[in-house]
């Protein structure tokens, strides 16, 4: 079973799309969500008779590195541009908010990209939020998690 079939696969088992849903897929240049990216566009026509009407992608300025943050954002823009698909842009300012809320700066760029991408989501009503991640994101946020004193309940 290839990448396609896997993806449609999971997307009807949990119900995860429906006909006429418009998705916002997370964008950073990197692997995992450009394969999401192109993932879902590839499938949009026909999610097993569950056609997406649309897909936006958002790319989250965390203003944390300053020298390739611009090359990423063009990749991405021209990435969006090719496939036809809107691109938004996002500034956050993460060392502010992280001075503010006391918190690390990986903690607090996690809390405002997620505000950030529930914002622009409700804008033009998308029904759906795709974040791509890799089974190393999920080892992270289990560390973060226990460095944060989490119970068992927390760590699952």
């Amino acid at each position: 079973m290839d990448i396609l079939e896997k993806v449609s696969a999971t997307i009807r088992k949990h119900n995860m799309l429906y006909n006429g849903d418009t998705v916002l897929v997370g964008l950073s240049g990197g692997p995992d969500s450009v394969c999401l990216l192109t993932v879902l566009h590839r499938l949009k026509l026909d999610i097993s008779r569950r056609a997406v009407a649309r897909l936006h992608a958002a790319y989250i300025d965390h203003g944390l590195r300053p020298l390739e943050t611009p090359s990423e954002i063009d990749f991405c823009r021209k990435l969006c541009l090719g496939l036809d698909i809107p691109f938004h842009l996002k500034s956050i300012d993460v060392t502010s908010f992280a001075a503010e809320k006391k918190l690390n700066k990986q903690e607090a760029a996690r809390v405002l990209r997620h505000l950030a991408f529930e914002g622009l989501a409700a804008g033009f009503k998308a029904n759906s939020i795709a974040l791509g991640h890799n089974l190393n994101d999920n080892v992270e946020t289990l560390l973060m998690r226990i460095l944060r004193g989490a119970g068992p309940r927390g760590l699952s």
